[in-house]
């Protein structure tokens, strides 16, 4: 996670969950996904490159509640 600017309470949040999501299909035989994060994927090799939207976040307000939600859907699977 990184700071935005030095001072800023905004951090940038990635949705690992999705990569994970991704490379789980990828793994069990599935075909490229259509989602917007994938660069590129080779069929033959089975090698994905993901492109994550960053987007930066205010920590406190909404960092914490998308981790939480993040954590409760891990939770729950």
């Amino acid at each position: 996670m990184l700071r935005v600017e030095k001072n800023s309470l905004q951090q940038l949040d990635i949705n690992i969950i999705e990569m994970l999501h991704i490379a789980m299909e990828l793994a069990t035989g599935k075909n490229r996904p259509g989602a917007p994060i994938v660069y590129d994927y080779d069929d033959k090799r089975r090698i994905v490159i993901l492109l994550p939207r960053v987007e930066p976040k205010d920590y406190q307000k909404e960092l914490l509640e998308i981790y939480k939600g993040r954590e409760r859907a891990l939770q729950a699977a």
